[in-house]
């Protein structure tokens, strides 16, 4: 069978998806098995607040702008999440009950509920706490394995 010319045929052509998955993610050498555990951490430490926020998108008293705001919120917090916000700021909300303004949570806050409410929206948004931890273990590694690879081109 001839092999495609471009790499995009062979993805497309059934049973060749699991192929071009595990070529799509091949770790790069020199990436320990913890450094891309603590990289699927990163993702996984944001997804279940932005999941938790997805529903009220779809909530009959909000309108069409609302909706994309809070579709935009959660994909933007995928895409950037802010460590400051959430290692420091939120922990320090919850523990204090008040606002980063520094006004009386409001009664009807998520985490002020109570009950089943209370207690999702904790689940939800602990793991956000990671978020920063893991991204700073992450970087210190991409500069020591950068650092490697440049002191090896260079000697070499």
């Amino acid at each position: 069978m001839k092999s495609p010319a471009h790499p995009e045929e062979a993805a497309a052509r059934p049973g060749r998806v699991r192929a071009a998955w595990r070529a799509a993610h091949e770790p790069v050498a020199g990436v320990s098995r913890r450094t891309r555990l603590a990289a699927y951490g990163v993702v996984l430490a944001v997804l279940p607040s932005s999941l938790w926020r997805l529903p009220a998108a779809f909530d009959r008293g909000i309108g069409a702008g609302e909706r994309v705001y809070v579709v935009f919120l959660s994909v933007l917090s995928e895409a950037l999440a802010l460590t400051f916000l959430w290692t420091l700021l939120t922990p320090a909300t919850q523990i204090t009950g008040r606002t980063i303004r520094g006004d009386a949570l409001p009664a009807d806050f998520p985490s002020e509920a109570g009950g089943w409410e209370a207690a999702w929206f904790y689940v939800c948004y602990s793991p956000l706490v990671l978020w920063g931890p893991l991204l700073a273990v992450l970087t210190v590694a991409y500069a020591r394995r950068r650092r490697a690879a440049e002191t090896t081109a260079a000697t070499g």
